[in-house]
């Protein structure tokens, strides 16, 4: 009953109830572990895994689990390691016997992440089988910088040991193709959230069932790449909330940020955000009617490459299930330099047959009033 009074307190709350009796303590003391923030070091893991065998069984209400991922440069000598961009020391002071420590510290560490990176797929199978609870996982580069539910204590203490930043590219395809495997085999596993560049490669065949919720930050949807990002993003077949950000690739134009979604189809979804799309009224129209549960769509800085926003909008108010546009909004037209940004205006357009489009023109879009809503 205690644990269960518990599970619904803030942590403010849930740390003044541990105070009141060693009885309270000890049953809101596994409702602490709700979240749990790790970086991808052995050294954190295994502070993670002493964790594992906590007499009070903290890990079994652990639901949501955040993987910090970052890569160190790999240097062999210490006349490298001083001069890399990364370094934190002094350039200013010659060399000392503490710099000499701070290095050996380094290649330490550097041998034990050779070690974990040769299989890191044993080390996350262990994490995923001690925590029976978990239904949210979260795959985020350090250089994305949410890295606040810590302070970043740990990053902080290993910077102070070896002296080196991570490297500042903030790939995380690696960690996501190494842990996809893991979720196909663990079904209890519902939200996924990826914070850092994702690039679509081969991943093999799996389909993720279990996820019915799916944010992507970061995704480059590269032109000769564009049928894996389909692949990918089809690979979670029972989605009902997806939330996609689209990058564009190194040396690229704009319209690689086209995502094909013209195959795309969830039965489930009720709830769609894209940012960075660029993308044809028809396809986008077509993707808009074929998902009948729809209640929200998010577009934000999306742009049509053929077609206009009047026609697409008109289009959407004739559907019986017309979802809601989401207040965030930003729209254009290719070749335009004007964009639309009212969602309330929007969704009083989509929801009152008699109101006429309240934007003058297509290439320079401004509106003809403003709307107040009580």
């Amino acid at each position: 009953m205690l644990v269960a009074i518990a599970s619904h307190l803030d942590g403010s709350s849930l740390r003044t109830l541990r105070l009141s009796s060693r009885r309270f303590a000890h049953a809101a003391f596994p409702i602490l572990f709700r979240s749990v923030y790790l970086l991808n070091t052995s050294e954190c893991i295994d502070e993670f895994e002493l964790l594992v065998h906590s007499p009070y069984r903290s890990l079994g209400a652990i639901k949501q689990l955040t993987i910090y991922y970052g890569e160190w440069p790999d240097l062999d000598y210490q006349s490298r390691w001083r001069n890399n961009i990364l370094w934190l020391g002094d350039r200013g002071q010659s060399q000392c016997k503490e710099e000499d420590r701070a290095f050996t510290r380094y290649k330490e560490f550097m041998k034990e992440e050779r070690l974990r990176r040769a299989n890191p797929e044993a080390q996350l199978l262990r994490i995923f089988k001690s925590l029976p609870s978990l239904r949210s996982i979260t795959i985020s580069h350090l250089n994305s910088w949410s890295w606040k539910p810590l302070g970043g204590h740990h990053l902080k203490k290993l910077k102070e040991k070896i002296w080196m930043l991570p490297r500042w590219e903030n790939s995380i395809t690696k960690p996501v193709l190494d842990i996809l495997p893991i979720i196909e085999a663990y079904p209890h596993i519902n939200h996924l959230e990826m914070n850092g560049t994702l690039t679509a490669e081969h991943r093999g065949s799996g389909k993720y069932l279990s996820v019915v919720s799916l944010k992507i930050d970061s995704l480059v949807s590269q032109y000769t790449a564009k049928e894996q990002t389909r692949e990918l993003v089809t690979a979670f077949p029972n989605l009902r909330t997806v939330s996609l950000r689209l990058s564009q690739a190194p040396a690229s134009g704009l319209e690689d940020q086209e995502l094909r979604l013209k195959r795309v189809y969830w039965p489930w979804l009720n709830s769609f955000s894209v940012h960075g799309l660029w993308i044809s009224e028809d396809d986008l129209w077509e993707f808009i009617e074929r998902h009948d549960r729809l209640v929200y769509v998010g577009l934000l800085r999306v742009t049509l490459t053929k077609g206009s926003w009047e026609s697409f909008f008109t289009r959407m108010r004739a559907l019986n299930h017309g979802p809601r546009v989401g207040d965030n909004i930003e729209l254009h037209v290719s070749g335009s330099v004007g964009c639309i940004m009212n969602a309330d205006l929007l969704n009083h357009f989509l929801s009152r047959p008699d109101f006429p489009w309240p934007y003058l023109n297509h290439d320079r879009p401004r509106m003809m009033f403003s709307l107040e809503l009580d």
